[in-house]
């Protein structure tokens, strides 16, 4: 799976959204995580990456994207 940076931002945004707070999304796990990926992704300019680069924690933090574009793509199809 390619990941881009809308798909940072959107994993981002469920997170924070799921937290209790700002400082608790920026205390968490996968708020840490998509913190280091959105930033190594802007420093080395990187318009999208592969999964295969991801490590656990980021990969972790973005399984939420693989379910929605399961679902989107069966809504599509029905």
């Amino acid at each position: 799976m390619n990941i881009g940076m809308s798909d940072i931002e959107a994993a981002i945004g469920h997170w924070r959204r799921a937290a209790a707070s700002e400082e608790a999304f920026a205390a968490s796990r996968e708020g840490r995580a998509l913190a280091r990926l959105y930033g190594a992704a802007i420093a080395q300019g990187s318009a999208r990456i592969e999964e295969g680069e991801l490590d656990e924690a980021e990969r972790s933090a973005l399984r939420l994207l693989r379910f929605s574009r399961t679902a989107r793509v069966t809504e599509s199809e029905a």
